[in-house]
């Protein structure tokens, strides 16, 4: 499953990329993959066909919405508000070395999360950063495509950073700010795809405030 669908997921990126200037970086290329998966969703209500055909798109959905339920329950939350909620998802490459997903967070969104269809040697971690301290939004380029963001002080100052897992899915608020960390090594020669599913299950932020959460 995870290959067949890393397959499909290469085969639109090339697509995409075939359309774009040819100094388009990587990372502007999984943007216009991003938009073109979300143009298909508004034209016809759903993910593109060259990938929803792959038995473990809908695998994932499942297994992402039983998950969020879990989180939910096990932390205070109301599992309830994902069985109502609509599931976003779509495909992300990243060319190993030579792309990154900037910190963000999804301002509609109950719970989010990714799960790692392909992961090369090489690739970036997930990083996930306390909403209490710094905020990386406000911080401009340290330079090598890093964030510079003054440093909270404790107990706030801790940035979890996840390493990619193929078969791995990871959830959490839709508030929590996160990033794809840009990787040391670049092989961008041999065009190694990162891909994962991202998850998104519509929903209010309050709904998610009050959940026990701990950072180490």
């Amino acid at each position: 499953g995870n290959r067949a669908l890393c397959a499909a997921a290469a085969r639109a990126y090339d697509a995409v990329r075939a359309r774009l200037p040819a100094d388009t970086t990587a990372t502007g290329v999984n943007h216009a993959l991003f938009e073109w998966q979300m143009r298909v969703l508004r034209k016809t209500g759903a993910v593109a066909a060259s990938l929803g055909a792959v038995p473990l798109w809908a695998d994932v959905q499942t297994a992402a919405r039983g998950a969020a339920r879990e989180l939910l329950a096990a932390h205070g939350g109301d599992p309830a508000k994902v069985d109502a909620a609509t599931c976003v998802s779509w495909i992300s490459v990243h060319v190993v070395g030579d792309s990154v997903h900037e910190p963000h967070n999804t301002d509609d969104s109950l719970v989010g999360g990714v799960y790692y269809v392909s992961v090369p040697p090489g690739s970036q971690d997930l990083a996930l950063y306390d909403p209490r301290g710094a905020r990386p939004f406000d911080a401009g380029d340290g330079g090598g495509g890093r964030r510079r963001v003054a440093r909270p002080d404790a107990p706030f100052h801790r940035t979890v950073e996840l390493p990619a897992a193929e078969g791995v899915l990871v959830l959490f608020p839709g508030w929590m700010v996160h990033q794809v960390l840009p990787s040391a090594a670049s092989s961008r020669a041999s065009e190694t795809y990162r891909v994962s599913i991202s998850v998104n299950f519509k929903g209010e932020w309050q709904d998610t405030t009050g959940l026990s959460l701990a950072f180490p």
